[in-house]
């Protein structure tokens, strides 16, 4: 069976820490699957540098959890910033506006 490819982008990170979010739940149970290998965890050096701008200790815990559950990282490439920029207009102008996370079966 083919491993789920899976991309992690910065509010993943957060999420897993802010127990006052109603999607900590899911973003927990995402990374206790992924641990499980049922996905195979991608990000990017585009979510890294947004990481790095949280306050030190958050930071250092969302970072912390790339090494922990081998998420591997996407090199920075004008591919790749295109496609971040689309998700963002996207994300931002209400296109995506059903914010549960994907990976529990509500597909679009």
């Amino acid at each position: 069976m083919i491993t789920p490819k899976i991309y992690l982008e910065t509010t993943i990170f957060n999420y897993s820490f802010d127990k006052e979010r109603e999607a900590n739940p899911y973003t927990v149970t995402l990374f206790e699957e992924i641990k499980a290998v049922k996905y195979e965890p991608y990000t990017s050096e585009y979510v890294t540098k947004e990481l790095n701008k949280a306050p030190a200790e958050k930071q250092e815990k969302m970072l912390k959890l790339i090494e922990e559950y081998g998420v591997r990282l996407i090199k920075a490439s004008p591919e790749a910033k295109r496609l971040a920029d689309i998700y963002q207009r996207r994300h931002y102008s209400g296109q995506v506006c059903d914010r549960r996370p994907a990976y529990r079966g509500n597909s679009r």
